[in-house]
């Protein structure tokens, strides 16, 4: 039950808890944290990064004022629609946003023009820190505290190397490999042009369209291509004792792009802090594979897991990161797949070496990056007394039925992905929908359909379709070809 004389703080974030294929620990644990300070927190979980259903936007306002929060803090940039801001705006709340991910996840003019107090991110290579470098600040990710008395004790390890990072829309690749129109000036780009081209842009929602029409985001284009360069690492090191885990659909992603891995792919669904260790305590490496828009720009949330629980830091090198977690003192850095190689090799041979880096980069994320840190920086940033006592958990979600936040989600061997052939059909249909902005919220919709509901999908591609919500090649066999070239035309100004 909320207390009405404890601070209260909201925490705006897409709903990672219980997915289906999270591996991803740290939000769960920073609500606990907070709750742990001594503020009251009202979790708001929303489906994608904004909350664009009139029912949900009416349902989370309402829930802002229920709680009466005296700081909102929006993960990502989750949830910041206008009934938010006027509502922040009206009663004078202080807001932040803290990017925990890829600060392109909203429009650098309308971050730049509203109301919110400050604006951090636990990566500044991304474009858009570089175009809001007068706001923006860097803000490393947190995690809870490591227990360095107790890896002491872990160090010889069973297994060898891990990896969690996210290998998500690899198939766009083959969108991509005839070439793309470029919505925006209608040119046509190939090869070398095209990916400079389409990391050039900080936009996530900047559209491209292949020769026939279908429209491609710029989002799942750069995932494709840094899922792709973290299949081609892993392929490098199946010598050893690998795991690759991540959720049902990566087992598909892994066919197209690298099926070598299949066997070394285990499914995931890793959401709460316990989860997490019983993971990574299994393991000697946690290997981290940065994605293709973050060079040089932080660590990200694989390399404080590995602090918390103890898997040696092997990474991508990345310059921000190495400031936080030094090479050769809390974690080894390479540069190429041979650097992979042999620091691996390195790794899992040498105890000592391993013992070193591991409480070197425990001591260095409990002097620095704990989520009681952080949240004592917000506090006093924002004159907030914590109380002595522990503060209120109140999830406010999408859902009709939202999962208990202390729920543990499955994993590893008492866990099973959804049945493979419908999990197939289910991502083509996602494969289909057309990304502009009409079809972000039918994306939404369609993530939300019951798999016992896919059966009803073809009605509903052939009635979206003539509501221009799905590319109108989805209707090539009904249509004359004169008539679908007409209607690109005038939609996309291509022939």
């Amino acid at each position: 039950m909320i207390n009405k004389q404890m601070p209260r703080i909201a925490v705006l974030s897409e709903s990672y808890m219980n997915d289906g294929r999270s591996v991803d620990a740290t939000r769960h644990s920073f609500i606990n944290a907070i709750a742990d300070f001594g503020f009251d927190v009202g979790y708001f979980q929303c489906n994608d990064f904004d909350f664009k259903n009139l029912h949900d936007a009416y349902k989370f306002s309402k829930g802002l004022e229920q709680l009466a929060p005296d700081l909102v803090i929006s993960l990502n940039a989750a949830g910041l629609t206008a009934e938010t801001m006027g509502y922040l705006e009206k009663k004078s709340v202080p807001a932040v946003t803290w990017y925990w991910d890829s600060p392109d996840l909203l429009n650098p003019q309308s971050v730049t023009n509203s109301k919110l107090t400050d604006i951090f991110s636990a990566c500044i290579d991304f474009e858009s820190s570089r175009t809001l470098n007068q706001k923006m600040q860097w803000l490393p990710f947190s995690s809870v505290g490591a227990k360095a008395e107790s890896l002491y004790t872990e160090i010889d390890r069973p297994r060898d190397i891990v990896h969690l990072g996210t290998l998500w829309a690899c198939n766009y690749i083959e969108l991509a490999k005839a070439g793309l129109y470029r919505s925006s000036n209608k040119e046509f780009y190939f090869g070398r042009q095209l990916y400079e081209a389409i990391f050039s842009e900080p936009s996530l929602e900047e559209l491209w369209l292949t020769e026939k029409g279908q429209i491609v985001r710029s989002k799942d284009l750069k995932n494709a291509f840094s899922g792709i360069k973290r299949a081609r690492i892993l392929s490098a090191l199946t010598d050893f004792d690998l795991q690759v885990c991540g959720g049902y659909d990566w087992l598909f992603y892994l066919w197209g792009v690298a099926p070598e891995l299949l066997k070394n792919y285990s499914y995931a669904n890793v959401c709460t802090h316990e989860q997490m260790s019983h993971l990574l305590r299994q393991f000697k490496i946690n290997l981290n594979i940065f994605h293709s828009q973050n060079k040089n720009g932080g660590p990200n949330f694989r390399i404080f897991d590995s602090a918390v629980h103890g898997a040696a830091i092997l990474s991508e090198k990345n310059q921000k990161c190495a400031e936080v977690f030094p090479h050769n003192v809390a974690a080894l850095y390479y540069s190429n797949m041979a650097e992979a190689y042999e620091y691996s090799r390195a790794l899992i041979n040498d105890n000592s070496l391993r013992k070193r880096l591991v409480l070197s980069a425990a001591e260095i994320l409990n002097e620095h990056h704990t989520h009681e840190k952080r949240i004592s920086f917000f506090a006093e940033r924002f004159g907030l007394t914590k109380s002595k006592t522990r503060g209120a958990i109140t999830v406010v979600s999408h859902k009709i039925k939202p999962a208990s936040f202390e729920e543990k989600a499955g994993f590893e061997d008492n866990a099973k992905p959804p049945d493979p052939l419908q999990t197939r059909f289910f991502l083509s249909a996602q494969h289909e929908v057309n990304l502009s902005k009409n079809m972000e919220r039918l994306e939404r919709e369609l993530m939300n359909i019951s798999y016992t509901r896919l059966s009803g999908l073809f009605i509903k591609r052939v009635i979206h379709s003539f509501l221009g919500l799905l590319p109108v090649s989805s209707l090539k066999q009904y249509l004359p070809m004169g008539v679908l070239a007409f209607i690109r035309k005038q939609l996309y100004g291509i022939r």
